[in-house]
């Protein structure tokens, strides 16, 4: 099923790139803003910023099947 649209603000905060993507539980989305990554939970409305930083915007995330390992790739400028 394809949708056309494109996000211009998640949730309150300005989405530039990158991938969008539900936890396996289905309670949060993890989505990128900038260099930083921030975790939605959806059931208790509220935000997270991982306190993980980069030097260049992320582009793409992706979690393990079981949930305990985040991969997340950076653009290079």
């Amino acid at each position: 099923m394809k949708y056309n649209f494109k996000f211009h603000n998640l949730l309150g905060t300005v989405y530039r790139r990158g991938d969008i993507l539900f936890t396996n539980d289905g309670n949060s989305v993890i989505s990128p803003v900038g260099n930083k990554l921030t975790v939605y939970n959806l059931k208790q409305n509220k935000s997270n910023t991982l306190p993980i930083e980069s030097h260049f915007n992320y582009t793409a995330i992706d979690v393990s099947p079981n949930g305990s390992v985040l991969l997340a790739v950076n653009e290079d400028d």
